[in-house]
This record gives C-alpha cells, sequence and structure tokens, in this order.
C-alpha cells in the first residue's frame, strides 16, 4: 500500500506547479551542517526566494544556527501533507539522503548535497535504484567520478563547488564569540579546538 501511495505521489508531483521563488532543504539528521549552511547562504544572497528546511520531529532542532528567514517545516512522519504540499511546490529541492519520490519533475531542479567522500558502498554500488537529482555537489575529479557510479547521474552533473559547510572555515567575518554563541553553552570555554576526522 504504502509504494502504491509513494508511486502516486510521485505522479502527483509532475503536475503540481512550482513556485518559482520557492527552495526546501531535506535534510538527514537535522543538523546537518551542509544544508543549514546552504539554507543561510541562500537567505544572504538571494532575497527574491523563500527558503524552507524541513525538520524531522523529535530531532534536533536546529533553528538556532539558520538565518532568521528561514522557514522551518516540521515533518511529523515520512507522509506529512505539510512536508508534502512544500516539496511539491518548490521549484529547487536540496536534499542529503535522497527523496521520497521516486521521479522527478521536468519543472523542478533537484540537487543532492551529499555530505562526504565514499569509504564505503552506497546506493548504485550496492546493488540499488539511482538518487535522481539534476545536480550533486563535489569537491574534486575522484568525487565527481564516485558520485556518477554511486547516485547514477552523468559526470557532468557533479558539480566541484565544495562542501558548503566548509564555508564557514573561510568566513573571515565569524569571531570567536560568534561561534560560542552559536554553541549556546552554559560556559564560556578558555579554547577552541577545531577537530576535522
Amino acid at each position: 500500500m504504502k509504494n502504491l501511495i509513494l508511486k502516486f505521489l510521485s505522479f502527483l508531483n509532475l503536475f503540481v506547479p512550482k513556485k518559482n521563488n520557492k527552495v526546501i532543504l531535506v535534510p538527514f539528521p537535522n543538523s546537518e551542517s551542509g544544508s543549514i549552511s546552504v539554507a543561510n547562504q541562500l537567505c544572504r544572497t538571494l532575497a527574491d526566494k523563500k527558503v524552507y528546511f524541513v525538520i524531522e520531529d523529535g530531532g534536533i532542532d536546529p533553528s538556532k544556527l539558520l538565518h532568521h528567514d528561514v522557514n522551518l517545516v516540521k515533518r511529523k512522519r515520512k507522509l506529512d501533507f505539510y512536508f508534502l504540499f512544500h516539496l511539491m511546490t518548490s521549484k529547487y529541492v536540496f536534499f542529503t539522503h535522497g527523496l521520497l519520490l521516486n521521479n522527478k519533475s521536468k519543472n523542478q531542479i533537484q540537487i543532492n548535497l551529499w555530505h562526504g567522500l565514499l569509504y564505503k558502498n552506497i546506493v548504485m554500488l550496492l546493488g540499488n535504484p539511482p538518487i535522481i537529482s539534476d545536480f550533486v555537489v563535489g569537491t574534486s575529479d575522484l568525487s565527481k567520478t564516485m558520485f556518477s557510479k554511486a547516485f547514477g547521474v552523468k559526470e557532468e552533473a557533479v558539480t566541484l563547488t565544495g562542501y558548503p559547510r566548509n564555508d564557514y572555515l573561510f568566513n573571515t567575518n565569524l569571531k570567536e564569540n560568534d561561534i560560542v554563541e552559536k554553541l549556546d553553552l552554559d560556559y564560556k570555554p578558555d579554547r577552541i579546538i577545531l577537530w576535522m576526522p
């Protein structure tokens, strides 16, 4: 029954009108740093776009890390109507782990923000169907080849932008106090150590 509902929703998505000024981000988990970075950058640079950020009910609330213009969409269950409405009416869809819908509207642009390099087999490398998208964010020619094989997209669809979350490391306007404030700690640390495994 669930598969039948998903097929119907995927078919319906082909015909639902898209709003050109609407962007939705569908991260996993709620605190996925690449999605947070993209949402914040979109709000800072594209004032004409309405940005929506999906959060799973019961997960970490990332609202303190998000730009004040980001609209939260709380998803209480997989087939949540409020979530599906925003997903199907958005012109631009950013995601990290695929979407429920197994086909895409030609009027919608889907961007896969996969969060790292492939140190393990995923998606098609495990025999699963491809993750449908127009673009995949990559970091190098090596990731271009990896992501093309893993997600079932052409190498030209893997766009070498680097990972959005790393832009914060090069933001010269960010001060130590800003970082401490965002962490919302009960104390002020003597120093901050950046650990990047």
